[in-house]
């Protein structure tokens, strides 16, 4: 399907419209969205986040809070969030297309893989994950541009607006082509996280540095792996589940920094094993991914609807559910199926790449001469 840029805009705007009025329009149907405007902006009448009240938000999403709570109301509280995150949807199809376009992939699969996904459908106007999605998807496109410095400042940005984004830093360095190259890319991304953050670090640093080191420090368990974990009793000490979840995290991070693969690849496994073994992968959690799953044609259409159409059934059972958190019920069962299908779809792609690398270097060691032939030349 060749549709053209502002076809998928219109389309994506029109996604993105339905799915604001789902939960603007029926207040039973919760999202954090709302739930940040009861918990902190009415009881202290808007004040300054971090310094008024504890959030454990980046400063993006905070400058979103505070600029949408000088509305009257709730409602239109929602309609100007709403407002606002409309260019995060714009920005993100505008990236995936222009790389898409300009370097041969095809950009027919960001209607099925991001615009009518169905954790896209349910999920985009119920957290602040738009805001990261469109800075990671100019960082895709900047980095095939080789410009790496932009892209690096588009992923400090995505720190800025979620944390993952800064997970995929690694993997961008290692396409510089010298330590210059790569110093300056970090220092980029060090710049576009830091320039959101600078009116609350001038304001109260201490209240800020707490609210994060509390936000990182927690574990909280919900519709990950470490459910079998307490249940069965193998870890309970909160500390030693963040140190095995980030000892894994890193691994990945330096195993795939370092392999063959695609950058999107990569990223895609990256973001995956961190979503896989973080103590908690709300269902939210799946928009990470739609835009490597654009971007890297190896993902089947199906297997990817079936993935993503049980996350979203997580939130669906959620609040209909007599108890969300009862062991072996049924948020518990397709949770599971869920964790097992994205492994099956990580063991697999990067199976499948593993065999397309092996077969590329079989032939270019095919194509190099011998060090004994290229001596009797001499």
């Amino acid at each position: 399907m060749r549709l053209r840029l502002r076809e998928l805009i219109a389309l994506s705007l029109s996604t993105y419209v339905l799915s604001v009025f789902a939960k603007v329009l029926y207040p039973g149907f919760y999202t954090d969205i709302i739930a940040l405007y009861y918990r902190v902006v009415v009881p202290t009448h808007n004040g300054i986040p971090y310094h008024a009240y504890w959030l454990e938000y980046p400063a993006i999403p905070a400058i979103l809070i505070w600029v949408s709570g000088n509305a009257p109301t709730a409602q239109m509280y929602l309609w100007t969030m709403a407002f606002l995150m409309s260019f995060f949807v714009v920005g993100t199809v505008f990236f995936l297309y222009r790389t898409c376009t300009e370097f041969g992939l095809d950009r027919g699969r960001i209607l099925p893989f991001l615009i009518m996904a169905p954790s896209f459908l349910v999920m985009v106007f119920f957290n602040w994950d738009i805001l990261a999605l469109c800075f990671v998807s100019a960082a895709f496109y900047f980095a095939f541009k080789r410009k790496l410095r932009i892209a690096g400042l588009c992923l400090g940005l995505g720190l800025a607006a979620k944390a993952f984004p800064i997970l995929l830093l690694p993997a961008f360095l290692k396409e510089g082509h010298s330590w210059t190259e790569r110093i300056e890319t970090g220092l980029a991304a060090v710049l576009g996280a830091a320039i959101p953050y600078l009116p609350f670090v001038i304001l109260d640093f201490q209240s800020l540095v707490g609210v994060h080191e509390s936000s990182y420090s927690t574990v909280y368990v919900e519709d990950s792996i470490w459910m079998l974990g307490r249940y069965f009793g193998l870890i309970q000490q909160d500390w030693i589940v963040l140190a095995v979840a980030w000892s894994l995290i890193f691994l990945a991070i330096l195993h795939m920094t370092f392999s063959r693969h695609s950058l999107v690849l990569k990223s895609w496994v990256i973001t995956a094993v961190a979503m896989l073994v973080y103590p908690s992968y709300p269902p939210q959690y799946n928009m990470w991914l739609l835009p490597m799953f654009v971007l890297y044609p190896a993902f089947g259409l199906i297997p990817f609807l079936v993935f993503d159409f049980l996350d979203t059934t997580i939130i669906s059972y959620w609040f209909a559910a007599d108890n969300p958190f009862q062991q072996w019920g049924i948020i518990w069962d397709i949770s599971l199926i869920r964790i097992a299908l994205l492994v099956a779809l990580m063991i697999w792609v990067t199976y499948k790449s593993s065999k397309t690398i092996a077969r590329t270097t079989k032939l270019e060691n095919k194509i190099e001469p011998s060090p004994s032939l290229s001596s009797k030349s001499g």
